[in-house]
């Protein structure tokens, strides 16, 4: 979640971590599956380490510089 630290400075935003989850629930031997415990876990180290969380729908892509943006 941190990687994207050293690319960030000065207030630019170079990169951003993405998340995926598919298929939260209670069960932990599923393909394509969070555990629901687990998606907590993360959801609260998001929330008490203050990212901003966005959706996807919040992101563009740039076809000619291959990169992906914020909208």
């Amino acid at each position: 979640m941190n990687s994207q630290s050293k690319y960030n400075q000065n207030g630019k935003i170079n990169a951003i971590p993405v998340i995926a989850f598919h298929n939260v629930g209670l069960a932990t031997n599923k393909a394509y599956s969070t555990n629901v415990g687990l998606f907590a876990e993360l959801m609260k180290y998001v929330h008490d380490n203050g990212f901003l969380v966005l959706s996807m729908a919040n992101l563009g892509y740039d076809p000619k510089s291959n990169t992906f943006y914020v909208k």
